[in-house]
């Protein structure tokens, strides 16, 4: 399943394209609108108004409608928010987008009126490039090629993050059982540039191999990884939450974490297309107000056992791999993976920028600071 071939799904799937030709096609093409076709309602409880299950105390962001004292008279009705559909671009379903998975399921879209129509990238690169021609209105993923793009003049825009830590595990094939044995052998990444193959390069090389010695094969993300190295198409690749869990009980290695080259890190970002932003503000800020309630939603231990389910449904995967990867997010590294406001940690940016500057990503350019990247202007509106 290695390679250029890879089975169709019921999800819309899109190729990469490479980052300049982001840049190009964003230079040219018009900002994206929302589809008109709204997309199945998610199911689960509709919560209130505020962020579900998140503490009382939330003072950078009180959940509007909660409860409190009876004495302040009723402030009037407000009309319900103008039904809007706004099309996320994610590269798989997994737990990095968890936030996601919970704002459908918790009924937190539904809320704002926000109709989440999501479609499979398969790799950041695709999502970047539907930023670019309008094919999606925000992509959920790491930011390399989006800050790539932005440095070539494309108006593409980091606007709020999700995770900081990648909490990645370099998993290999039963033949495979120790780094050394990963030498000239085939590693699955999803794209030369992305910013999870910086990151493996940085691994592998920390521990004896040479560059000269990385056999890169590309398969696309995580899901896609995990298929290459369980079929024996490759030798061992980066593999997010659950399917690490699932891949080591079924067999296979787990040699390395990424946390040992990422210790501040800025990993999953919302990015979008700065032209079709500024047309479209309103179902922007409420599209992110629900991301950042399910940030919330999950980062509150009372909803432990509803956010396992959650995912376990959202990746089709058995309860157990789903509560072993909540508790390493939000036990047993609690703070360091899923941000609570679902915001950019801008020293872990200056690293990826950083790190992406040292293996020359910028070709010799200058790189960008984190300014010209990020607008979190929409973000602090959504957290109103």
């Amino acid at each position: 399943m290695a390679g250029t071939s890879r089975r169709p799904c019921a999800w819309r799937v899109f190729s990469i394209a490479g980052a300049l030709a982001l840049a190009l096609a964003a230079c040219s093409a018009p900002a994206g609108s929302a589809p008109s076709a709204p997309a199945a309602q998610p199911t689960g409880s509709s919560p209130g108004a505020g962020a579900p299950g998140a503490p009382a105390a939330a003072s950078s962001a009180p959940a509007a409608g909660t409860g409190g004292a009876a004495s302040a008279p009723s402030a009037p009705p407000t009309a319900a928010p103008a039904p809007a559909t706004v099309t996320a671009g994610i590269v798989g379903r997994n737990a990095y987008f968890w936030p996601v998975w919970v704002a459908e399921a918790q009924g937190l879209f539904t809320q704002q009126g926000i109709t989440n129509e999501v479609v499979l990238t398969r790799s950041p690169a695709g999502g970047h490039q539907m930023l670019a021609n309008g094919g999606a209105d925000v992509a959920l993923s790491t930011p390399e090629t989006a800050i790539l793009a932005a440095a070539k003049g494309a108006p593409l825009v980091l606007v709020a993050g999700g995770q900081e830590d990648p909490v990645y595990s370099l998993i290999s094939g039963a033949n495979y059982p120790t780094v050394e044995s990963l030498r000239n052998q085939p590693l699955a990444i999803a794209g030369l540039r992305d910013g999870v193959t910086l990151i493996m390069q940085r691994m592998l090389m920390n521990h004896g191999l040479r560059e000269s010695e990385l056999n890169w094969i590309v398969v696309g993300g995580t899901s896609e990884r995990y298929v290459a190295v369980k079929s024996g198409a490759a030798a061992a690749g980066l593999v997010g939450q659950p399917l690490d869990f699932q891949g080591e009980a079924e067999g296979m290695h787990r040699l390395l974490s990424s946390s040992e080259v990422t210790k501040e890190w800025q990993f999953i970002n919302v990015a979008t297309n700065r032209n079709w932003a500024r047309e479209h503000t309103d179902p922007l800020v409420r599209w992110l107000r629900a991301y950042v309630n399910g940030a919330r939603f999950l980062n509150d231990p009372a909803n432990k056992e509803t956010s396992i389910r959650i995912l376990a449904e959202a990746t089709n995967t058995e309860d157990v791999y789903a509560r072993k990867t909540y508790e390493l997010y939000f036990e047993e590294l609690a703070g360091k993976v899923v941000s609570r406001e679902a915001g950019i940690n801008l020293a872990g940016l200056r690293n990826v920028i950083q790190l992406m500057d040292e293996t020359g990503a910028f070709e010799g350019d200058p790189a960008p600071t984190p300014d010209k990247v990020v607008d979190l202007s929409y973000w602090e509106q959504a957290r109103q």
